[in-house]
């Protein structure tokens, strides 16, 4: 080899060597100059997120450094940011991230700068958005809902709503209701209205107690219970029903004025006034007396026998309500004669004849 050959030599060597140390102004190659990135919330302080690059050149990390600034970030989140870059372009979680905070945003954005040595610099933009994770489990504003429904209401009446919610925005609106029990009287749809599914009776079922569950939309599902107390009021649907039919009883003759004869009873499954009985007697009132309250029966005028052998009352039950309603039975009062008459003669004319002599 000549010695101009080795001179060459040493000047392209030269030349890549100032080419690799300074090289070309860095630059990112994101597309639309924009590197965006996802990171999940509840993510480990000092977990890494992204390695940002600025390529275009040969040379080294080391051979840029980098630093990024929030995007027009009030006083109080450059005071407590959630990402920090080192110079080597590494960027961390500072801070805790919950999306439940709400000082908390759902997105933020950076402006990223690489400078070389030579003081070159090129930017571009870090966009981080927060992923909602389903941390939290649905949560009822009470532990027990009492409400209140009539027994004569149509099918589908509302009777009540839930008040529920979860902090977790991706279950918004997508919380599962279910009743545990009950299920065929009542129905609850995802808003947590409860409807009746067919007409109730109180008289059968005066109260109804059930659990409400809620699970979120996100495995792992979180789940959340409450308790649901319905009472149904009535109305006056029944009527009074008497123990008899037809009641029988005797009675002498000389039962003084005043004697307690029998006592017919009536209930109704209502309750209040719609359930109060009251008694009325429709006939013989000038010989007997009902008590309006306690059904009892009393003499009130003397018996005879020899003019009058039995009687026949027709007694009426009412309940209280507003539309009453109303029930009747029969007694049959058979009087006992009694030796209260003494014999006597009938007295007729008589003529008879004698022949004298």
């Amino acid at each position: 080899m000549t010695a101009n050959a080795y001179f060459l030599v040493g000047i392209l060597s030269c030349v890549s060597l100032i080419s690799t140390v300074y090289g070309l102004p860095p630059r990112f190659n994101y597309p639309e100059n924009i590197l965006r990135i996802t990171v999940d919330e509840e993510i480990k302080i000092g977990s890494t997120v992204v390695r940002v690059h600025a390529g275009g050149t040969d040379y080294q990390y080391g051979h840029v450094n980098y630093s990024m600034q929030a995007w027009r970030a009030t006083i109080e989140e450059r005071e407590n940011q959630l990402f920090e870059m080192n110079p080597n372009g590494l960027v961390k979680t500072k801070s805790e991230i919950d999306l439940e905070n709400p000082l908390i945003k759902n997105q933020y954005k950076y402006k990223v700068e690489a400078s070389n040595i030579q003081g070159e610099t090129s930017s571009c933009w870090l966009i981080i958005d927060i992923n909602d994770i389903n941390d939290n489990a649905p949560v009822f504003a009470s532990e027990v809902y009492k409400f209140k429904v009539r027994e004569n209401a149509e099918p589908k009446t509302l009777v009540g709503a839930i008040d529920i919610s979860d902090l977790d925005a991706i279950d918004a609106g997508k919380l599962k209701l279910e009743l545990k029990g009950s299920s065929k009287n009542f129905q609850i749809d995802s808003s947590g209205n409860i409807k009746t599914m067919e007409r109730l009776d109180r008289e059968k079922i005066p109260n109804y107690k059930f659990e409400i569950i809620a699970t979120d939309s996100i495995k792992p599902f979180n789940t959340a219970k409450a308790m649901v107390e319905i009472e149904v009021l009535d109305e006056n649907d029944s009527a009074p029903l008497f123990k008899k039919d037809n009641y029988e009883v005797n009675l002498s003759e000389n039962a003084r004025i005043n004697t307690a004869i029998i006592q017919v009873a009536a209930s109704d499954a209502d309750v209040g006034h719609n359930g109060k009985v009251s008694y009325n007697l429709m006939n013989s009132k000038d010989t007997f007396s009902l008590d309006p309250t306690t059904g009892q029966i009393t003499l009130i005028k003397k018996l005879d026998y020899e003019r009058k052998k039995e009687y026949i009352l027709l007694v009426r039950a009412q309940d209280s309500g507003s539309r009453r309603k109303e029930a009747e039975c029969r007694v049959k009062i058979t009087v006992l004669d009694e030796n209260d008459n003494s014999p006597h003669f009938r007295i007729s004319p008589v003529v008879s004849r004698v022949r004298e002599e």
